[in-house]
């Protein structure tokens, strides 16, 4: 119970999604990873720790 006020005190809304949702976890998974290798593709950096 005490989490349960800790989340709503800082109006922290927890995910609702059901355990029967793995294919749309999966498509959404599989979105932004595409979308990340994408835009990293794109950018060019001096050495392997730039980024970082």
């Amino acid at each position: 119970m005490r989490r349960f006020r800790s989340t709503a005190e800082h109006k922290i809304i927890q995910s609702m999604s059901q355990k029967e949702k793995k294919l749309e976890n999966t498509m959404v998974k599989d979105f932004f990873g595409v979308m990340k290798s994408q835009l990293l593709c794109a950018e060019r950096f001096e050495s392997q720790k730039a980024p970082l």
